[in-house]
């Protein structure tokens, strides 16, 4: 349970402050998005989403939900990951994408209860 807490915690960190940022039109961020070819309209629907991701992790929301909000931030970070490497940025540059997926991934691995993907029953073959 505290590993669940401190990767959660971290993950809300990593992905919430760059979404917060994003949505107030940050001047490092934006100038990010455009060297990575990106319009600046962007910033609003990763800001947007990523806030709704972790507001669907966080809150009681139905177990579904958290599925696609964890699918969202691991899509999200892959693609920051696939965008640098693209654009041949410095490699150390994708580091905090990578943090970001590491953190997404240990949360949801940790995540406990009847939620949990192992605790679904699988569907019988035909």
């Amino acid at each position: 349970m505290r590993l669940h807490l401190i990767a959660t915690a971290g993950m809300t960190l990593i992905y919430g402050l760059p979404a917060l940022l994003l949505l107030a039109g940050n001047d490092h961020f934006m100038a990010e998005l455009a060297a990575l070819g990106y319009p600046a309209y962007l910033a609003v629907l990763l800001g947007v989403s990523k806030l709704a991701a972790l507001a669907a992790i966080l809150l009681p929301f139905p177990t579904v939900l958290k599925e696609w909000a964890y699918a969202g931030l691991v899509f999200d970070a892959v693609a920051a990951i696939a965008s640098r490497l693209l654009v041949g940025s410095a490699p150390v540059l994708i580091l905090p994408a990578l943090a970001a997926l590491l953190l997404a991934l240990a949360s949801r691995r940790t995540r406990g209860g009847a939620g949990h993907a192992r605790s679904c029953p699988m569907p019988k073959a035909a």
